[in-house]
């Protein structure tokens, strides 16, 4: 059969054992056996074989292998905190777990090391050959540390040293609460830190305080009075002893002897003194606590005669509200001032006081007086010697002796009790222990008025609200102190305060539980401030107003850059968005959207746009000048926009060459396409139109250039003229601008640009043929030729333009009919001198034209008379003549030129 291998084991613990494949050779021949124990300790280990497992569950181990069974010894793994044991010694265990010890007396804190499993193991790594003295200072460093953390610090020191114990020792001297702290390795083991309430030793009557004023008092004992003071134990280390039980006896020594105190155990460690001293003098007190006696006196006082007793002094108490000062005890009548006698209704005190109408508030300052019973009669003064205790016992349990100090005149003493809580109060006021007459005295404290700037604001109305919407928040009332009022009654006002406008004021609801409903209404936004008033007190508190919704009515729109606006370019009109107040409106999520209307001369695009800021804007475009009107609105009603239909006056933009406008005027005769006819010498105007590139009619800029030039047989550059009418009176020329007068003396083809700013306008340049004008008899001579004495006429046009051989006009051509001087002398242009010497010329010649005149008049009529046709055969004979002359073709040309034309001339 299979042979299956088991192991198994004994020890101080239960051993868990198993047999399996060595994981790291799963091929081999070999099992691993696998061992686990808890408990530290030797353990004896069996490896056995059986044939099958059967044999083994019903039986015991029968096969042993070869080299079983094992010795094993455990041991113990490293120390941890959680498991570490901790004993303390020298302190007792109170219910709660609180750890209570004597003050000077050791306590011993001992450390168990302990590892995980909870065996002992040891701290560190001390051998047995380390000494104690390295044991001591390796434990001091890091290893295990005991300290306590209260009114003194306390570090335990170590005592003993071993590797599986470390014991530490400390004695606390202070009385109070500490933490006893025990770390190993630094950090906490389980169950530490620990409170322990150190209290204090054995009362010691070395440090015993004897206390009473009337023992530092001048004159505080008197003699035959009853004289009370209070001893205070202490221990050794100046603890104050917190039980009593001790047999104290107090000794006094003085000049009549030896008298003993009675001494009362009130069980706190106090005990309270009463003596009477038969005689006047230095006295000196012993104690003795418990059998021991401290020979040094605890207290020396020198007794006087006289003085007052509890019963001839009484508690007043004087309430201040307001700067209004009232007595809590009416003691004008001289009668008994007891209980029943104080019992009416004129102060705030009650029980053994005087009861009040009017009960103080939390954190008023009252004045109360110790003083004799028939101070307001006879006047009688204390001696300023009585000792005399005033305590306040507050709602909370809180007992605070109040300070008492005489009266400025040194005739009754004088404290000033502040309330420092609301409800009842109490005074007692005792002289040696006894009451005075009024003590005690019940006082009921009430809150304080509202103190505004300590009261909760709750609420969204308190820092934020919306134009034209009620906002409100609520105030919950505390005075001064803090305290929460339950009760109403408090006048509150509250004021709006709105920049620019007149202070308004809020609502303010008393809800009767000390809270305060407040609501307003701001219809103005931006910030604001909220006073709260009370009757001591004023709170402010800033707000921001929100506008509210958007109200169409009340949008405004802006269209200042739509004033200059020129054709071609876009403008801009902002609506700004505002709500039924006015309030401009900011971007939000949803705004309110608007819609756009426009008609007027022409066709322009229109879209409105968000700006972000919560302003829409209207862009407009228009490419014809002209008036436009524009609606704004919105909504189902179409609700208009305040100050939307408004109209847009689109001017014409600059004037642009390409689309400027060019006439002439004074030409007569077209040639051809493109080809105009003028006459020499009168004068050409060009008008010029002024218009944008859009083609509207605009005016002309002063900066912009005009120029209207000619070339061709001369070059002209033609005159600017400026109307001086009264459409321009103001003396601005950009209206008038654009005419242009030239006069074309030469006749010829010539070339006319007409530009704006050095470009051509549309449809130019032009070609402008100037044709000689009529002639001028004026400017016509008449010369003889001395050979022929015939008469050639030069015609000479106005401009000095002649006519041809051929009779067509020359320009610049001379003109010549025999003697041609007189032509090339007016081309010539010589200057004055030429123009006289013409005149000259002309006058002779016209002088011997009349005589030939006559000539011809008188061969006329002898012609008539005989029957002759002389003009014919004249003119017949000055033909041949000419022609006899040898004469070119021209000149026979241009006699018929002449004669075809009408220009014959009667000789």
């Amino acid at each position: 059969g299979t042979l299956v291998v088991v192991a198994d084991g004994d020890g101080p613990g239960a051993v868990e054992a198993e047999v399996g494949v060595d994981t790291n050779h799963p091929t081999a021949p070999w099992q691993i056996a696998r061992f686990n124990a808890d408990e530290a300790g030797t353990y004896v280990l069996r490896v056995f074989a059986a044939e099958s497992q059967r044999r083994w569950w019903g039986g015991l181990a029968r096969d042993v292998l070869p080299g079983a069974p094992l010795t094993v010894t455990l041991a113990p793994a490293a120390p941890d905190r959680a498991k570490c044991v901790v004993t303390l010694t020298g302190a007792k265990e109170r219910p709660g777990g609180m750890l209570v010890a004597m003050a000077g007396r050791e306590a011993t804190v001992a450390v168990f090391a302990r590892d995980r499993f909870g065996n002992p193991t040891t701290f560190g790594g001390f051998g047995d050959e380390e000494s104690r003295e390295d044991a001591l200072a390796n434990d001091a460093t890091s290893r295990v540390r005991v300290d306590a953390v209260g009114p003194d610090d306390v570090a335990f020191t170590a005592s003993s040293v071993s590797n599986m114990e470390r014991r530490f020792t400390g004695a606390p001297v202070k009385s109070g609460s500490y933490v006893v702290r025990v770390t190993v390795g630094g950090r906490a083991v389980a169950g530490f830190p620990r409170n322990l309430q150190v209290v204090a030793a054995q009362t010691d009557p070395n440090q015993c305080v004897l206390r009473g004023d009337a023992l530092v008092a001048l004159g505080g004992v008197v003699v035959g009075d009853v004289t009370k003071a209070s001893l205070v134990a202490r221990d050794r280390f100046g603890n104050a002893c917190l039980e009593g039980g001790d047999r104290v006896m107090v000794r006094l020594l003085g000049p009549a002897g030896a008298t003993d105190a009675d001494v009362v155990d009130y069980g706190d460690g106090t005990y309270g003194l009463a003596f009477t001293v038969p005689r006047a003098g230095e006295w000196r007190a012993h104690v003795a606590v418990n059998g021991a006696e401290n020979p040094t006196p605890l207290a020396r006082f020198t007794a006087v005669q006289g003085r007052l007793t509890a019963g001839q002094m009484c508690l007043k108490v004087v309430a201040t509200q307001g700067g209004v000062t009232s007595d809590a005890f009416a003691l004008g009548s001289g009668v008994g001032l007891g209980r029943d006698a104080l019992g009416a209704n004129v102060g705030f005190g009650t029980d053994g006081g005087a009861k009040s109408a009017v009960a103080p508030a939390v954190g008023v300052e009252t004045t109360v007086y110790i003083q004799a019973l028939d101070f307001e009669l006879s006047g009688r003064e204390v001696g300023g010697r009585e000792p005399v205790c005033l305590r306040l016992l507050s709602p909370s349990g809180v007992s605070a002796n109040v300070p008492l100090r005489p009266s400025k005149d040194r005739s009754r003493f004088r404290a000033t009790v502040r309330w420092p809580e609301v409800g009842e109060h109490t005074l007692v006021a005792s002289l040696n222990g006894d009451p005075v007459v009024g003590s005690p005295t019940r006082v009921s404290v009430v809150a304080a008025d509202v103190h505004l700037p300590v009261c909760h604001i709750s609420g969204p109305g308190a820092g934020k609200c919306v134009a034209g919407e009620r906002a409100r928040f609520v105030v919950e009332a505390r005075d001064s102190r803090g305290n929460r009022l339950v009760t109403g009654g408090a006048s509150l006002t509250l004021q709006v305060q709105v920049p620019g406008q007149e202070p308004t004021r809020g609502a303010v609801l008393d809800l009767g539980d000390g809270a305060y409903a407040a609501s307003y209404a701001v219809d103005q936004a931006g910030p604001f401030l909220l006073v709260l008033a009370s009757q001591s007190s004023r709170l402010a508190l800033e707000g921001v107003c929100a506008p509210g919704p958007t109200d169409v009515g009340k949008c405004r729109v802006d269209v200042s850059e739509l004033t200059r606006l020129t054709a071609g370019s876009r403008g801009v009109a902002r609506v700004m968005r505002a709500d039924r107040f006015g309030n401009v409106v900011p971007a939000g999520p949803d705004p309110l959207p608007f819609r756009v209307e426009v008609s007027g001369v022409g066709p322009a695009t229109v879209e409105t746009v968000e700006a972000g800021d919560g302003a829409c804007e209207v862009r407009f475009e228009a490419r014809v000048a002209g008036r436009y009107a524009l609606k704004v609105w919105s909504g189902l009603g179409r609700e208009a926009v305040f100050g939307s239909p408004f109209e847009i006056n689109v001017l014409p933009g600059q004037a642009a060459s390409s689309s400027c406008v060019a006439k002439l005027e004074g030409a007569k005769t077209h040639f051809g396409p493109g080809v105009t006819a003028a006459v020499a010498g009168e004068p050409l105007v060009v008008k010029m139109q002024a218009r944008d590139r859009f083609g509207n009619p605009t005016v002309w800029k002063r900066w912009q250039t005009l120029s209207v030039a000619a070339s061709g047989p001369q070059e002209v550059l033609f005159t600017e003229t400026t109307r001086t009418d009264a459409s321009n009176r103001d003396g601005d020329d950009s209206g008038s601008r654009g005419t242009f007068v030239a006069r074309l003396n030469r006749a010829g083809a010539y070339v006319v640009w007409c530009t704006v700013g050095g470009q051509a306008v549309v449809g130019w340049p032009r070609v402008v043929q100037v044709v000689p004008g009529r002639v001028d008899g004026d400017t016509a001579t008449w010369r003889a030729e001395a050979d022929t004495a015939a008469l050639t006429s030069e015609l000479v046009a106005r401009s000095g333009n002649a006519f041809g051989e051929d009779g067509r006009y020359q320009a610049g051509g001379d003109g010549r009919y025999g003697v041609t001087t007189t032509a090339r002398r007016l081309q010539s242009k010589k200057g004055l001198d030429t123009v006289v010497s013409l005149r000259k010329e002309s006058d002779g010649l016209k002088q011997r034209l009349a005589k030939y005149e006559q000539a011809a008049a008188i061969v006329m009529e002898a012609a008539e008379a005989s029957g002759v046709d002389l003009k014919r055969a004249a003119r017949d004979a000055a033909f041949r003549a000419e022609a006899d002359k040898g004469g070119s073709g021209s000149q026979s040309r241009h006699t018929r030129s002449l004669r075809e034309g009408g220009h014959d001339q009667r000789l």
